[in-house]
């Protein structure tokens, strides 16, 4: 006999494992082919000589056990058959024939385990959370590096020295003038933007009854630049500034009240720009913009390289306050005639002894227009004060009429290097009866506003 091979559709196979389920022996008998097919219309016979004769290869009874090694043979013989349905015999195979595979899908695991390893090596750049370090540092650095530049404001004393150096000729084109009316000038170093600089007004009263014309100038990159020019101030509109805090206020009074104050900054002034209108209360504005010192004053300030603070400056113009004074007992080292260089004013200083009551004898001749002898005034430690008034008769007219009165003061300070003498208007009610030298100071009217510097080298 020859063997049969056999070629079965799915659904015939399935028919087959059907009946092996049930405990059944399957007998097969007679021509193979034929019983095979009635259990299925789709059976196709294939012939194979090598296969043994179907009579040998009937089917047994067998146990579950048999039945299993059947099902191993038939794995065996299916993967030679052929068909487009093998996917779907391949999906049957896994949940039916052999159960023992159902542990290995559990080790098909394998992708959650790939999963979360997935995550671990995501982990990787929470450590690259370093840079993060590197970027606060980064910033920090530049946001305070400006402050440090910010810091160093006040210029060196060979910085201030070309500064007064810049403003000396704008001084001195006033000292050239001889007219009259020229002590109605008057000069300040005020402190306005707060750059170490002191800024140079110029209050020129000459030509307006209570009021001023202003000229500022500022120092910037070695050079005098000019911020405001003939600006009136004066008779309800005023300007006010704050010292170091670059802040500039223009008032307008009407009855008694202020309207809403403009505020400017230097660099506003110096580019001609509008102020900006501030809603603001009527609170301190700081210090009156004007002048307080006159030419001569403000030219030896430049020149022995000092300038007083912006109080001592607003002082001035409630009337002259010494910059020093205190206790003194060394008279004896001022005790000699000065003479300035252009030996127009001359000088002499003897100081208090037991013998004159604290009183110091001066002399003085300026210009050859007015001279006084030797008379005495009272020394409170450093600071010696006297007073002379009269009268010019303007109008030539021989009597005294309003405005040709004038009341005048003058202090004497021993300094560390010499002596300054300065002269002030002030009131009628200012005058010290006491020590009112009117009948002794012949030409005093011809001294006004002035300031004298006599150092121990001025000494002859």
């Amino acid at each position: 006999m020859k063997k049969m091979r056999i070629k079965v559709t799915a659904a015939a196979l399935a028919s087959m494992m059907a009946l092996a389920a049930t405990g059944c022996t399957l007998n097969l008998s007679g021509d193979a082919a034929d019983m095979l097919s009635s259990v299925a219309d789709n059976v196709e016979i294939v012939v194979n000589s090598e296969k043994a004769d179907p009579a040998e290869g009937a089917v047994k009874d067998a146990s579950r056990e048999t039945s299993e090694e059947q099902d191993a043979t038939a794995q065996q013989e299916t993967t030679e058959i052929t068909s487009e349905t093998q996917p779907e015999v391949i999906e049957t195979q896994v949940p039916t024939e052999n159960p023992e595979t159902a542990p290995k899908q559990k080790e098909t695991k394998a992708p959650k385990t790939n999963e979360t390893k997935v995550p671990k090596t995501t982990e990787a750049p929470k450590a690259t959370e370093a840079p993060k370090e590197t970027e606060a540092p980064a910033t920090t650095p530049e946001q305070e590096q400006p402050k440090e530049t910010e810091a160093p404001k006040a210029p060196s004393e060979l910085d201030l020295k070309y500064c007064f150096a810049a403003y000396e000729p704008y001084v001195k084109a006033y000292l050239d003038e001889n007219g009259h009316g020229i002590y109605k000038v008057k000069f300040s170093f005020l402190n306005l933007d707060g750059d170490g600089y002191p800024e140079l007004v110029i209050a020129d009263k000459r030509y307006v009854d209570n009021a001023s014309e202003l000229k500022v100038y500022t120092y910037k990159d070695g050079k005098v630049v000019s911020a405001m020019d003939n600006i009136y101030s004066g008779q309800g509109a005023y300007y006010y500034y704050k010292p170091n805090q670059n802040t500039i206020y223009y008032l307008v009074q009407y009855n008694d009240c202020y309207a809403s104050p403009t505020k400017f900054t230097l660099e506003d002034l110096v580019a001609n720009k509008s102020g900006k209108s501030v809603d603001e209360e009527i609170v301190n504005y700081g210090y009156p913009l004007e002048g307080y010192i006159d030419a001569l004053t403000a030219w030896d300030y430049l020149a022995k390289g000092y300038v007083p603070t912006d109080d001592q400056f607003y002082k001035k113009g409630e009337g002259y306050q010494p910059d020093r004074k205190y206790g003194f007992s060394d008279y004896e080292k001022y005790n000699a005639n000065y003479r300035n260089l252009s030996d127009t004013v001359h000088f002499t200083f003897y100081g208090p002894t037991n013998n004159n009551n604290d009183e110091a004898q001066i002399t003085l001749w300026v210009n050859r227009t007015a001279y006084m002898g030797q008379v005495r005034i009272p020394m409170d430690g450093n600071v010696g004060v006297f007073y002379y008034q009269g009268y010019t008769d303007s109008n030539w007219n021989s009597r005294r009429d309003s405005g040709e009165s004038y009341y005048r003061k003058c202090t004497i300070e021993l300094l560390d290097d010499g002596i300054k003498m300065t002269f002030e208007e002030c009131n009628a009610r200012d005058i010290d009866s006491r020590y009112d030298l009117s009948s002794e100071f012949v030409g005093g009217e011809f001294i006004r506003e002035e300031t004298y510097f006599f150092t121990f080298a001025d000494r002859y």
